[in-house]
């Protein structure tokens, strides 16, 4: 085809839908463009949700990297047969089940954690070291505790999901938990 003749069929196509008067197209698609956004901007706001359990598995799994090696955040040295320490902070204020915490250290392993999902808060995090039987406090290389890290009450506001009907406005996650052997608690 040669140009004029496009160019013939173009001006005849224009004429017939600049006459077409009908718009039942346009309607339809007044109907369906606010439940495309609606559609679009909720698996948007669902996408956002998995990626932030996703990180904060990763920044548990970095938080408990940390807490492994170095020093604990209370004293092991007494830690009994099958016993556990629990650390947590409750207002800022860092406390253990057993011994004195050492609130550098948790806000340390909190910050690795924080580096990777900002939203997690000192009270969303509870360390504890318990003892599985790996190694002995008098013996070279110490006690071996399993260290498990655990995220606990951390939520998600929803912005455009919270206005569909049955869709609560906030999502509570399930608890994170990690568990990692740690580096020897004790005499060289």
């Amino acid at each position: 085809m040669s140009k004029s003749m496009w160019a013939t069929k173009l001006r005849g196509t224009g004429r017939r839908l600049g006459r077409c008067e009908r718009g039942e197209s346009l309607i339809a698609f007044g109907f369906l463009l606010p439940v495309i956004i609606a559609f679009s901007f909720g698996i948007l706001e669902f996408s956002l949700l998995v990626f932030d359990y996703h990180r904060v598995n990763e920044g548990l799994r970095l938080g408990a990297r940390l807490a492994t090696v170095g020093d604990s955040v209370t004293d092991l040295s007494g830690l009994a047969t099958g016993a556990s320490v629990t650390c947590e902070s409750s207002g800022g204020a860092v406390s253990c089940s057993a011994g004195t915490a050492d609130a550098n250290r948790f806000n340390a392993i909190l910050s690795e954690v924080r580096r990777i999902q900002p939203y997690v808060q000192s009270d969303h995090l509870k360390i504890t070291y318990s003892d599985v039987g790996l190694g002995h406090a008098d013996e070279p290389g110490g006690l071996i505790p399993l260290v498990t890290l655990r995220i606990e009450g951390l939520s998600r506001d929803f912005i455009i999901l919270d206005g569909v009907p049955g869709i609560p406005a906030t999502y509570t996650y399930p608890p994170f938990t990690t568990s990692l052997v740690a580096n020897g608690q004790g005499p060289a």
